[in-house]
């Protein structure tokens, strides 16, 4: 296994602190987690500026809910690595999940700034500055020009679609542009969220029939999927269209999975976070 490679090679070299930041890398993979971090704590005792094992230390205390402690390695990196974008964005992600939209969307845009390919980023900067306070005329320009650019990353499009199905702007209110967008969105990934996002857009639209046949599907593929409570709220949903009204919602509800950080996977940047010395 790796860890034993790693392990047999710092016998030898015992202060090799890349081999020891990659023998770290490798325990946590093996499910070895306080063997790694004892691992991450050694090479930082060593060499407080070792922004790789600070940041891989920050990921396994956020996994472990020690939210705090990683909050303030990821400061830290950032205090010697203001480019390092892993620290800004799993950053922004510990703000939003506290709320604290504005910090959260200051983050997000300066990972962003250094590396544009991070498609959550994308779509949560908005998200954030939105429960920021920041109007929805704006927050809509800058999602169109998002869809624009990035015209396959469908999250940015099912944002749009609600925001321009529910906005309490009226000058933002759009039911043929969110009917155009589910329409490119819900045949290419039917999935229940693509389909209630076109069931609103056609409510939005005015084609309530529509909505509420679109609605019934996603209640049934999802009836034996959800709690009680999250089925009520699609049922409450499918009661507004056959009323032939809007669901009284916000376009961006907090609960919504699709428009808040994804879970936190330690294996991915293990796995995966470049190193520029390996050993």
């Amino acid at each position: 296994k790796a860890f034993q490679h790693f392990e047999a090679g710092l016998k030898i070299d015992p202060d090799n602190l890349a081999a020891r930041v990659s023998y770290a890398r490798a325990l946590y993979l093996s499910g070895q987690d306080e063997a790694a971090l004892e691992q991450l704590h050694s090479v930082l005792e060593r060499a407080p500026e070792q922004t790789l094992a600070e940041f891989l230390l920050a990921v396994l205390q956020q996994s472990r809910g020690e939210s705090d402690a990683a909050m303030e390695h990821y400061y830290r990196i950032l205090q010697h690595d203001e480019r390092h974008t892993g620290a800004r964005f799993y950053l922004a992600n510990l703000l939003f999940e506290r709320e604290q939209y504005a910090a959260a969307a200051k983050q997000y845009a300066a990972a962003l700034a250094v590396n544009p390919d991070i498609p959550p980023a994308r779509v949560l900067e908005l998200v954030a500055r939105q429960r920021a306070g920041e109007p929805d005329r704006k927050i809509a320009a800058a999602l169109e020009q998002r869809v624009t650019d990035y015209p396959e990353q469908p999250e940015l499009k099912y944002a749009l679609v609600r925001l321009r199905s529910l906005s309490t702007d009226m000058e933002v209110r759009d039911g043929v542009r969110a009917l155009t967008l589910a329409n490119q969105l819900a045949p290419k990934q039917p999935t229940p969220p693509n389909i209630a996002a076109l069931a609103l857009a056609a409510a939005a639209d005015g084609q309530f029939d529509q909505a509420a046949r679109l609605q019934r599907q996603v209640v049934d593929m999802m009836r034996w999927m959800l709690e009680e409570d999250a089925l009520k709220r699609l049922q409450t949903t499918l009661d507004a269209y056959e009323d032939g009204r809007l669901p009284a919602q916000p376009p961006w509800p907090v609960d919504d999975p699709l428009l808040a950080p994804p879970p936190l996977n330690p294996a991915g940047p293990f796995r995966h976070y470049p190193a520029a010395v390996p050993y």
